[in-house]
């Protein structure tokens, strides 16, 4: 079992409208399970409405810039599912797994123990998203364990 980070920095969140930032894909034989993830957003004011921010399982894949996920351990192994990141055209939701709201200059994170944390089937995709009433940057990051 190994753990890999997939992590985009600085993703351009436009005005009302929803964007995926980042998306891991199992491999063809792996099953995985996402052990923590989060998001920071760089808004300056706490007043601005808040954001929308969902864990969600995604159908297809959209089109995106390639992600290389880092191996947690620093063993040099390699990643049997891939990442994306940098979204052009959006992925398909499937079913929304956590669901936030969240105000523009905060962020959160979760971690799960155990035999918890979603699971994602082999070729599962698994993506974060956000939507925004104004433009904000996040920094966004899933840990995922291959099994």
């Amino acid at each position: 079992m190994a753990k890999f980070m997939c992590q985009s920095e600085n993703e351009a969140l436009t005005a009302a409208t929803v964007k995926t930032c980042v998306q891991y894909v199992a491999g063809a034989a792996t099953i995985a399970r996402v052990r923590a993830w989060g998001i920071s957003m760089d808004g300056v004011t706490a007043a601005n409405v808040p954001g929308d921010v969902e864990l969600l399982r995604q159908t297809t894949a959209g089109t995106a810039s390639a992600l290389t996920p880092v191996d947690w351990d620093d063993r040099a192994r390699t990643a049997e599912g891939t990442a994306q990141k940098t979204f052009t055209v959006e992925p398909t939701a499937g079913n929304i797994l956590h669901p936030l709201q969240l105000t523009p200059n905060g962020g959160v994170y979760e971690v799960w123990y155990g035999d918890d944390g979603p699971q994602v089937p082999a070729s599962g995709r698994i993506g974060i998203r956000g939507n925004f009433a104004n433009n904000v940057n996040a920094s966004v990051w899933m840990l995922v364990e291959e099994l």
